[in-house]
């Protein structure tokens, strides 16, 4: 595994992968609009990893389409479909100026 630059990553990695547990678990009861809330607050920690960042993103998609988040679930599907050309590099790079060096953030 390669280090990382951003001495937070492993902290903010953490946070959101203990959000989106939450999130699964709100699922099982069928809460998704709690889901969607959680979800996005672990989206927006990893922001720069771009895997993980759209692994947030596939899991958004289906919450979405559950809560009839329309506007959003066209977002995510455009995203998915892009994932292949770079398109979560670019978002990372765009919006928060790096991309995590990790093995974990690589496609």
């Amino acid at each position: 595994m390669a280090r990382t630059y951003d001495n937070g990553f492993e902290l903010r990695l953490n946070q959101a992968l203990s959000l989106k547990q939450k999130a699964f678990k709100a699922k099982q009861s069928n809460d998704y609009l709690q889901a969607y809330v959680l979800m996005t607050e672990a989206h927006d920690l990893v922001i720069d990893c771009p895997k993980q960042h759209a692994l947030m993103h596939d899991e958004l998609r289906h919450i979405n389409w559950k809560i009839k988040n329309y506007g959003e679930l066209m977002g995510d599907c455009f995203l998915a479909i892009f994932r292949p050309l770079g398109v979560f590099e670019v978002l990372a790079y765009v919006l928060k100026r790096q991309i995590i060096s990790d093995d974990r953030c690589r496609r």
